[in-house]
């Protein structure tokens, strides 16, 4: 009789039975903790168990385990210990004696038999040395952790055949060249060959012609009607598994596939050769011959061939062609009429399930579960169990169901590549599949897409995988609009006490041993050591930070005064790490309160809030739901309201965390303790309630992990609260090869009106668990991306968008007049990029605030006037206002030296003379001449007074466009850079903030000057000093004087009437032509004012002062005074060449000031920029 079609293959059962919703998938002998690779014991040496019989047709009969040894081993003292995978126990001991015989190639046998070697699986054996020591640990029919014994805390590996009920007497499982295959006729007593150990007829006889046809073979049923008889039939080699486990190949009727409907074959034109010896004889496109019997194994219609029955035929055969554009058929009877045939699928077909490339232990078959049209789904994620619909899904998940399998039996070694996932890392649940070579139509344990060899390792040459549910589509959320966004996350037991650290803690390990994660024996879940929390930790805070959200609530974080410190220790860990990698004081936790559940009540896991205190307040402090017999065995909810930043709209979130759904309950869909989540939702609803009618807020959000799929009863219990789940139709999770939701976000109906989007980021659960830190160095090939958010945990994180209601905003700060950008002649502000202007300095301030607030010491601000994009008008100032008026831009601090500063202030003006400003900061000024050459403009600069030394760093704050040469200023992308975490709006509204009041600066920080006399001559009393000065004023209704005063060494001199007249393209608004005649007093001994002359032929320096009354600007000009017998020139035009400085008296201070600073500067005078004192500030 055959057996059935739905048969699970070991992977199946292991995964059937682990536990769901603890951030794990573990068999259920172990604990809820973070799972990573066990050890596992496979014989490397000359000593190994080669050949086993536990089950046969009635009662069992010959029932023995052979062990196989080098020739005169002695094996007494070692043994082989029997185990139960029911709860992992040994249960039989049987020594072995003796030394082994010789056999063949120096090898021999030690055959044990033992009536009652258990079946039913899975079931497993140790051999152990004379030392009592475990050499290696097999199991057949599953796997299972050993408890106790030699074999004690290791899994068993699979050996990846067994023996059915119907196995026949005289039958065993073999291992043959270090691959388990059978059943198949025993060799117990000689070591195991290719060809059963037997000698084989050294001259077979060539098959005869063909008896049957494959189509006759194989017949319109699952069951071949010459089951049981020897036949010859031939085909072409399609499919070849020389390795693997096979140990055979797929044969097909020549001329068969093509352009044909499935639906109406009336048989299969495939079949399975099971033939180890001569598998290695045939290549795909032979045309064979092959004698056999017919058998139905596990499903599977196959031929087995010993050797001498294969002949590879010397004649032309009409070639095999796939089925095009093929689809799997619903049922199990369309399938078997292309059981075994070559096919080409569609590409409709998309990746639902990843777990079987490795997902746990020895559970890495190489398979990938697939579905028509999309990933199979959860049923009670779709429907109430019990219902028409549920049973709908049921029957639509097995109709799209199929697996690409890797064309082996044998699990991938560690010390492998994983097939199809290397090297593509977008082979993730929901990306599209596309077939680049046909595959056959197989079934071994479930229907199968096999290819027509072995995969090893990448196969992009067979499969690809590309589009829908990609990385690159999941690189960051989807927009969920509002004002505000909700998340929440689980994140896989993020834990900062380490296995390491508490005693009694064992490790899962990778390929080589070392310890990844904790695997049981303590309380913590998380990383084994700092190493493995770090590489957890930088995933989490790269999910998490990528968010974009306000709000976030976390599930499986480290309750910390589990482990003797404060509860809130691991929180605050994230938090810093979250920051530390943002750059600035992005989040805040909400504190645990001081109400909380007694020591012993709390799990060593708890849910938490974190925040952006930026946006959003904790209004009160967090509740924590005690007391309550529904959550004694789950995490308690815990409510927090939030407030939004500048308003008073605020909503109640509470997080929750409920009871797992593994446990010893059997095969239910819903999973174990489904009354206990109804009991925990029922209760979670009216502790909402409470708190927000306590804190008399209307909008409540209900979010975490429920451990419940959306149409299982306790979250129908929830929405019968009166809740909506907002869930959008996508999935946070993949468990048993399907898709659906353990994770909500609900909203009462107040909360639901405010929804504005939802997201689900496909992060976590699309992935591998091989991307996951536990299985960091698991195989060969490794698929751990370090720093990234792709499986940061195996739950997917949930956005809400929130409207908040429209409630007057606060402003930030008000302005006593308006900040403009500079004007042209027009007189419109914005219209002239090369004018200084209010706006812009206070800019340029605002960089130097936070950049000095968030530790950086900046000296000069520097504003681009190119990317103001409006003006901040008089009165209060809104947020919006200032997005409106300034660019998202990151604010940066560069070092420069003080010529590269000079450069960067020359690249103002382009070769054709038009000039682009840049805004300063208050303390720095420069005085510019017009009339220069382009390039050589710039005639002083200085800083709080001092002047700018051309060799020394100065640390300058911009935009991040402007800092790497952006708008032409290249020579500031000649300095090192570093991000101040900030945006140029935030700086900006911060600093309007800060101040409160803010009143534009009207004092120039840039100043044109041409000399007319000449800047080096001695002037004496009668000679006139003539300048030009540019840039007095602003440009947009600012006050403007009528003339500029003037003075000489304080003596009050000429005024120069002022022109306000705006040059376009310049910053030349605000010209006077300053024309001082030197007073008499100069020229008298003992005269008037600051700077007298001394007598004789003596020279001073004195002080031309060039004064805005009104705004404050004072352009100060060092020149040359003499007496009328000194030797400057009557006219001013004195060439500076004459006169004699006096080495002592009281001008000899400016002498110095004149030789220490003037040479420096263009023409040999001091100038400096400076507000009156008397001036607006």
């Amino acid at each position: 009789m055959p057996l059935s079609r739905h048969l699970a293959r070991p992977l199946a059962a292991l995964t059937s039975a682990a536990v769901l919703g603890l951030g794990v998938i573990a068999p259920a002998a172990a604990v809820s903790a973070v799972p990573g690779p066990a050890p596992r014991l496979v014989s490397t040496g000359d000593i190994l168990i080669s050949e086993i019989h536990y089950d046969n047709d009635g009662a069992d009969a010959g029932e023995a385990i052979e062990v196989q040894a080098p020739a005169g081993t002695d094996l007494t003292g070692w043994s082989l210990v029997l185990y139960n995978g029911n709860g992992g126990s040994s249960y039989a001991t049987l020594p072995l004696t003796g030394t082994v015989a010789a056999g063949d190639a120096d090898l021999g046998v030690l055959v044990v038999e033992h009536a009652g070697i258990q079946n039913g699986g899975p079931d497993g054996v140790a051999l152990v040395d004379s030392s009592g020591m475990a050499v290696e640990f097999l199991s057949y029919e599953g796997t299972f952790t050993g408890v106790g014994g030699p074999a004690d805390g290791i899994d068993s590996t699979d050996i990846g055949v067994s023996e059915p009920g119907s196995t026949p007497i005289g039958h065993s499982l073999q291992r043959i060249d270090g691959v388990w295959t059978g059943p198949a006729e025993n060799s117990f007593g000689a070591v195991n060959t290719a060809d059963g150990g037997g000698d084989p007829d050294p001259d077979p006889d060539p098959p005869a012609e063909d008896t049957h046809t494959i189509a006759q073979i194989q017949g319109p049923g699952d069951v071949s009607p010459v089951e049981g008889q020897t036949v010859t039939t031939s085909g072409v080699v399609t499919a070849a598994y020389p390795t693997g486990g096979f140990n055979g190949y797929y044969i097909q009727t020549p001329g068969t596939g093509g352009a044909i409907d499935p639906a109406e074959l009336t048989a299969s034109h495939g079949l399975f050769v099971y033939s180890s010896a001569t598998v290695g004889d045939v290549a795909i496109g032979d045309y064979v011959r092959v004698t056999g019997e017919v058998t139905e194994y596990f499903g599977l219609t196959e031929i087995t061939v010993d050797a001498g029955h294969m002949s590879i035929l010397d004649v032309d055969a009409e070639p095999v062609e796939p089925i095009a554009d093929f689809t799997l058929g619903v049922t199990d009877a369309e399938r078997e009429l292309v059981e075994g045939m070559l096919v080409t699928p569609v590409s409709d077909y998309v990746v639902s399930d990843t777990y079987a490339l490795g997902g746990w232990g020895s559970a890495a078959y190489g398979t990938v579960g697939l579905g028509l049209d999309g990933p199979l789904l959860q049923e009670t994620d779709v429907a109430p169990l019990g219902s028409a619909e549920y049973d709908a899904a049921v029957a639509d998940n097995e109709a799209r169901a199929v697996t690409l399998d890797d064309g082996q039996s044998a699990a991938t070694s560690t010390s492998a590549e994983v097939p199809y996932l290397t090297g593509t890392p977008d082979l993730r649940t929901g990306v599209s599949v596309e077939f680049n070579e046909p595959v056959i139509v197989d079934y071994r344990y479930q229907w199968n897409f096999q290819p027509t060899a072995p995969v090893t390792g990448n196969a992009d040459d067979l499969v690809s995988f590309a589009g829908g549910n990609t990385q690159a589509a999941n690189a960051t959320p989807a927009e969920v609009g509002g004002d505000l966004v909700l998340a929440t996350f689980n994140v896989l037991n993020y834990f900062t006490t380490f296995g390491e650290d508490v005693p009694g803690c064992e490790a899962y390990t990778d390929r080589e041993d070392n310890p990844l994660t904790v695997r049981r024996g303590c309380d913590p879940r998380g990383a084994w050591d700092e190493t493995n929390f770090e590489r957890q930790q930088a995933k989490i805070v790269a999910a998490i930070n990528g968010l974009g959200a306000d709000v976030v609530s976390l599930e499986e974080i480290e309750n910390s005064v589990k482990f003797g410190d404060d509860r809130d220790a691991s929180l605050a860990a994230l938090v810093e790490a979250l920051n530390a990698d943002a750059g600035d004081d992005l989040w805040a936790y909400a504190a645990s309160p001081s109400e909380l559940p007694a020591l012993a009540d709390q799990d060593v896991i708890r849910n938490a809030f974190i925040y952006t205190p930026a946006t959003v307040e904790v209004a009160g402090d967090s509740v924590v739901l005690t007391g309550d017999p529904a959550f004694d065995n789950a995490r308690e909810p815990l409510a927090q309201v939030f407030t939004a930043a500048g308003t008073d709209y605020s909503f109640l979130a509470v997080t929750n965390h409920f009871k797992s759904k593994g446990g010893d309950c059997g095969d239910l869909p819903q999973g174990c303790f489904e009354s206990d989540r109804v009991d925990q939702a029922e209760s979670l609803t009216t502790f909402a309630e409470d708190v927000a009618a306590a804190a008399e807020v209307d909008d409540i959000f209900l979010l975490g992990d429920f451990n419940s799929y959306s149409a299982e009863l306790p979250a129908l219990a929830i929405e019968d609260a009166g809740y909506s789940n907002l869930n959008n139709g996508e999935t946070t999770y993949v468990f048993d090869g399907k898709v659906g939701s353990l994770d909500h976000v609900y909203a009462n109906g107040a909360a639901a009106e405010r929804v504005t989007g939802v997201d689900i980021w496909s992060i976590n659960s699309a992935e591998s668990v091989l991307a996951e830190y536990s299985r960091y160095n698991y195989f060969a090939s490794e698929h751990f991306q370090p720093g990234t958010q792709y499986r940061a945990s195996d739950h997917d994180p949930i956005l809400v968008g929130i409207d908040v209601p429209d409630v007057a905003p606060e402003p930030l700060g008000s302005l006593t007049d308006d900040l403009n950008r500079a004007a042209d002649s027009t007189r419109v502000p914005g219209t002239n990029l090369g004018g200084e202007s209010t706006l812009g300095n206070t800019v340029a301030d605002a960089q130097v605030w936070v950049g000095q607030l968030l530790g950086h010491e900046p000296q000069i601000g520097l504003v681009s006037t190119s990317v103001l994009t409006a003006d901040l008008a008089n009165g209060d100032v809104y947020a919006d206002d200032v997005l409106a008026a300034i660019p998202l831009e990151e604010v940066v601090v560069v070092e420069i030296t003080g010529a590269q500063l000079r450069s960067v202030l020359e690249q103002q003006w382009s070769a054709g003379g038009e000039r682009q400003q840049l805004s300063v900061s208050d303390g720095f000024t420069y005085l510019f001449d017009p009339s220069a050459p382009i390039g050589e403009r710039i005639v002083a600069m200085t800083l709080d007074g001092e002047p700018i030394a051309e060799g020394e760093t100065y640390s300058i704050v911009t935009s991040a466009a402007l800092a790497a040469g952006g708008d032409g200023f290249s020579a500031l992308a000649e300095g090192t850079s570093e991000s101040t975490g900030a945006l140029l709006p935030d700086a900006v509204a911060g600093y309007i903030a800060e101040l409160k009041v803010v009143s534009p600066d009207y004092v120039q920080r840039s100043v044109g000057l041409t000399w007319v006399s000449d800047p080096t001559a001695i002037y004496a009393p009668g000679d006139q000093i003539a300048v030009d000065v540019f840039s007095f004023v602003f440009s947009t209704g600012e006050p403007v004087p009528d003339q500029l005063e003037t003075s000489l060494g304080g003596v009050v001199t000429e005024p120069a009437a002022l022109d306000a007249t705006a040059v376009d393209g310049t910053d030349q608004i605000g010209r006077a032509e300053v024309r001082v005649t030197v007073p008499e007093v100069f020229g008298v001994t003992g005269g008037q004012g600051e700077r007298q002359a001394t007598g004789g032929s003596a020279v001073g320096v004195v002080d031309l002062v060039v004064t805005d009354p009104v705004n404050g600007t004072e352009l100060v000009l060092e020149v040359q005074i003499g007496s009328a017998g000194s030797d400057g020139g009557s006219d001013g035009a004195g060439d500076g060449s004459g006169g004699h400085l006096p080495e002592t008296g009281a001008s000899n201070v400016w002498t110095l000031v004149f030789i220490a600073l003037g040479l420096a500067l263009a023409g040999g005078v001091v100038m400096i920029i400076r507000r009156k004192a008397s001036g607006r500030s």
